[in-house]
């Protein structure tokens, strides 16, 4: 905050004795009026840029370190889901698919800080994961013959594509 006030000293200070029409003693009240006029000019923009010109580039390395995070849990939760797969519990690998962590990470991993290669990444991944859990629904309202141990594989492999393409 400190920062942002200064150029505004500086520039107030810079009009009030900055001597009129060449005269070398302090301007009146009048003059310094009308040059103060001009300020928000110059102040406003200095308002503003301290906060992108001092921004800290490890904000962003630690909101990318902890996506990474949040995506690796998410994948180590999906891949811990293999005993539903295995023992055909239709019902509870579709809860499992809505409850925390997976549920979050769904509504929240998409973010306007990833790359284009990330986010088709990403848009890969839950076109996958709807297609899982559609087919879990039908299977969980009594259809038969629906195949969906291939689709859960595929989805733990996109998954792990966007975990590794982060």
């Amino acid at each position: 905050m400190v920062f942002r006030l200064i150029p505004v000293l500086a520039v107030f200070l810079l009009a009030y004795t900055t001597p009129a029409h060449g005269l070398t003693t302090p301007i009146g009240r009048r003059s310094a009026f009308l040059n103060l006029a001009s300020v928000p000019a110059v102040v406003f923009p200095s308002l503003t840029a301290p906060s992108a010109a001092f921004a800290d580039s490890e904000e962003g390395d630690a909101a990318s370190q902890a996506r990474r995070s949040r995506v690796l849990t998410t994948s180590k939760y999906l891949k811990a889901q293999s005993s539903y797969v295995t023992s055909n519990d239709y019902s509870a690998l579709k809860a499992s698919l809505r409850s925390p962590p997976f549920d979050t990470f769904r509504k929240t991993a998409r973010s306007p800080s990833l790359s284009e290669s990330e986010q088709k990444l990403y848009d890969t991944f839950i076109r996958d994961i709807e297609t899982l859990d559609t087919k879990l629904g039908k299977l969980v309202r009594g259809a038969k013959d629906i195949e969906y141990l291939a689709d859960y594989n595929k989805a733990v492999e996109s998954l792990d594509a966007f975990a590794n393409g982060i």
